[in-house]
């Protein structure tokens, strides 16, 4: 180790002591240097050590320069006097300096040395050592309490007086080294500085850029993310409700001109739908509506029955039936509500039959003891035809509390059916023939037709009886007969093959009207006012997808199909007074729909797996038939938006003052899906990327 100077000094100036090695150290000191002199100091030099002396010897060994502060302390201290000693057996007496901090030190001329009976700063270890009087420092003053520091001109004085021979430079140029150091460590810190602000400039300005490319890349990104789900939201696997919360969640995320559009479009488009129906943990297999349209009950396959409301706001659940136990688990098989909306009657697939006061939800048994057994209900359910196990049929009258039997056919029969309005029954025998009776005790013989091309023993398994009595449908897997019973007697109308496997069938109320399901997507419609009656295939179901379900409204003028291909089609008839038939498809369920069901008012419901959806199918005014197509063909609507200075335009939509903002469209698509998406839902659509609504949260 090497030190420029070793501080031997008494603990009495150990202020002194640490301020002059601090001076000794910065006195023209460069910048980036740690200090200009090294000064061993005992308390910031020294180590713990067990053998002091040694370690001080090994500090005085690598000094050049001893400097003593000498003081009345100083001559007394026996480790000062050992320094001393040392470094007068060790070293040259030309290195050491004197610095006197107290006490008086007086230089005899004539014995050329120290007056030592009057000399009291020196220690004595110094009597004869010099040859001349040295030079020492007067530090004396010190002690008054002047800040010790290199801006106190008469310490900077002392420091000078000692730096000068520690560096072996003159006074005067090592004062002038000092001052020009300063300015130079003054021009340094000034230039780090101005190079920090300017980096720091530098830094802020590509902050700012990494800011505005990072927000860049995620607006990028949500855009991307948004036009995702703008495709998502079309695809055909996604129900109308997922597809509208993919669609709302498409335009919080980034809102485009497309997701606006897209929102625009879904809503628009179905504006048919007036509201889902989610009430079942089970597959629905019956649906009612009341004459007034503001009751729907639904059934499913657990034998759960609920029954909806409808207010301003749409269909909300009334109350939820659980059969009684022993009975749950056997599926509801139909459903119809009372004339007056104020009751529901249940057929069970086992045979059961229930009434239920709607809103009440206390279950009253209806017809008890025909267990296992078929059952069959009339338009309001104010009827039922039941087909015991040997194939008898009975008609019963429903009442409060118990029923009343109108007749029985006690005939063995293959499959049966009730008219809508409950006076007639008709039956398929083992032969083909198809006989009826009236609650009146009329009755009649359908023979089993034998016109049919290639022969064959026509076996029907389905008959369906018309609103008015007056005609009768029976068909076999691919092959139709037709009779007209007016009058009390049967006749035959029309016998025909059909195109594909039959897969379901329904008159219209006025009887003017057949429609026959097929296999293959296809509906055949038969105008029976016309003779002979004429048939028109309608085509609007994917091919190969059977249809489920088929039925006409009051007033014949509208039909409503349901297919495996998860679509609802409404098919009008006659409009604009024309024979033409037009179209419209709802696009509500992502699977199967299996049946439909209209009330008097035009409002229809769908059901499919454990929802069912509510439809308007009304044409009205403010309801046209289909606005891009007939009369309105090519027909637009636009408005402005202010926030991104577009127009938007969507063909045949008439928009209106709640659709400028589109926080007002994406509360309408959560509305109409009745929920919003889980938060695993909208994990796996946009998975973590990080977005701020850019629409309020709708009000709970």
């Amino acid at each position: 180790m090497r030190h420029d100077g070793f501080l031997s000094y008494s603990h009495s100036d150990g202020a002194l002591a640490r301020e002059l090695e601090r001076g000794l150290e910065k006195l023209a000191k460069p910048l980036l240097k740690l200090r200009a002199l090294d000064i061993f100091r005992d308390e910031t030099s020294l180590a713990s050590s067990p053998a002091l002396w040694p370690s001080i010897v090994e500090h005085l060994a690598g000094s050049e320069w001893l400097l003593i502060l000498c003081s009345r302390a100083c001559a007394a201290s026996p480790w000062c006097a050992k320094e001393i000693v040392w470094w007068l057996e060790n070293r040259s007496i030309d290195r050491l300096l004197l610095l006197v901090t107290d006490g008086e030190v007086l230089w005899d001329a004539q014995a050329g040395d120290f007056d030592h009976d009057k000399t009291t700063a020196l220690s004595a270890t110094l009597r004869g050592r010099f040859r001349e009087e040295p030079f020492y420092t007067d530090l004396r003053w010190a002690k008054s309490g002047e800040i010790l520091s290199l801006t106190n001109p008469r310490f900077r004085e002392a420091v000078l007086n000692v730096a000068a021979p520690l560096r072996g430079v003159p006074k005067d140029e090592l004062d002038g080294a000092d001052v020009r150091q300063l300015r130079k460590n003054r021009r340094l810190v000034r230039g780090l500085f101005a190079a920090i602000a300017a980096a720091a400039l530098v830094a802020g300005w590509q902050w700012r850029q990494a800011t505005v490319e990072r927000d860049t890349a995620r607006a990028q990104a949500r855009i991307a993310m948004s036009r995702k789900l703008v495709a998502d939201s079309k695809l055909p696997e996604y129900s109308l409700g997922t597809a509208l919360l993919v669609a709302a969640e498409a335009y919080q995320i980034a809102p485009t001109r497309d997701a606006h559009e897209n929102l625009i479009r879904m809503i628009h488009e179905n504006d048919r739908f007036v509201q889902f129906l989610h009430g079942h943990d089970s597959e629905i297999t019956a649906t009612a509506i009341g004459p007034d349209g503001q009751t729907v009950v639904t059934g499913d396959k657990k034998g759960r029955v609920v029954a909806w409301k409808a207010d301003w706001y749409g269909p909300k659940r009334a109350f939820r039936q659980e059969r009684e136990a022993g009975g749950l688990g056997v599926a509801v098989d139909a459903l119809r509500i009372n004339g007056q909306g104020e009751g529901v009657v249940i057929a069970y697939a086992n045979g059961d039959l229930s009434a239920l006061p709607i809103g009440k939800g206390q279950q009253m048994p209806a017809c008890a003891g025909w267990h296992r057994a078929e059952v069959a209900l009339n338009a309001d359910g104010s009827k039922a035809a039941v087909r015991g196990e040997g194939g008898s049929i009975s008609l019963w009258k429903i009442g409060r509390p118990q029923c009343s039997v109108a007749f029985t056919v006690n005939i063995p029969s293959r499959s049966f059916a009730l008219s809508p309005s409950g006076n007639r029954v008709a039956a398929v025998l083992e032969n083909g023939d198809v006989v009826w009776r009236d609650v009146n005790g009329r009755g009649g013989t359908a023979k089993s037709p034998r016109a049919f091309a290639g022969g064959g023993t026509f076996h029907p398994f389905r008959v369906l009886l018309g609103a008015d009595e007056k005609w009768m449908a029976a068909v076999e897997l691919d092959r139709l007969a037709l009779w007209s019973t007016a009058g009390g007697t049967s006749r035959e109308v029309l016998t025909i093959p059909l195109d594909s496997q039959f897969s379901s069938m329904a008159f219209s109320r006025q009887g003017d009207k057949l429609a026959i399901g097929l296999a293959d997507g296809t509906i055949d419609l038969w105008r029976l006012a016309k003779s002979p009656p004429a048939r028109e295939q309608l085509h609007g179901h994917r091919h190969g997808f059977h249809v489920t379900g088929l039925a006409f409204n009051e007033r014949g003028d509208l039909l409503a199909s349901s297919a495996e291909d998860g679509l609802v089609m409404l098919w009008y008839f006659g409009f604009f007074g024309t024979e033409k038939t037009l179209s419209r498809e709802l696009r509500g369920h992502a699977n199967r729909v299996d049946s439909v069901t209209f009330s008097d008012h035009n409002l229809l419901v769908s059901s499919s797996g454990d929802a069912a959806i509510v439809w308007n199918a009304a044409v009205t005014a403010e309801r046209p038939f289909l606005s891009y197509l007939g009369r309105n063909e090519g027909v637009s609507s636009s408005y402005y938006d202010p926030a991104r200075k577009l127009t938007l335009a969507v063909p045949g939509v008439v928009l209106t003052d709640r659709d400028k903002e589109g926080c007002a469209l994406v509360d309408d698509a959560r509305s109409a899906a009745g929920r919003t998406l889980t938060p695993k839902e909208l994990e796996s659509l946009v998975g973590d990327l990080q977005y701020q609504p850019s629409c309020p949260p709708p009000k709970s």
